[in-house]
């Protein structure tokens, strides 16, 4: 089961998020958990 985490993201990160993930045919959250996947993935966190 996910757990919900709220972000507090400035408005014009909000809108390039919102059509990052229009043109990619994802939802806005979708493509900011791939975004931390990658990162978690990159930065090999333990």
């Amino acid at each position: 089961m996910a757990n919900i985490m709220t972000i507090r993201v400035p408005e014009d990160l909000q809108k390039i998020l919102k059509d990052i993930a229009q043109k990619r045919g994802m939802s806005r959250n979708s493509l900011v958990l791939q975004i931390l996947w990658q990162w978690e993935q990159k930065n090999n966190v333990e």
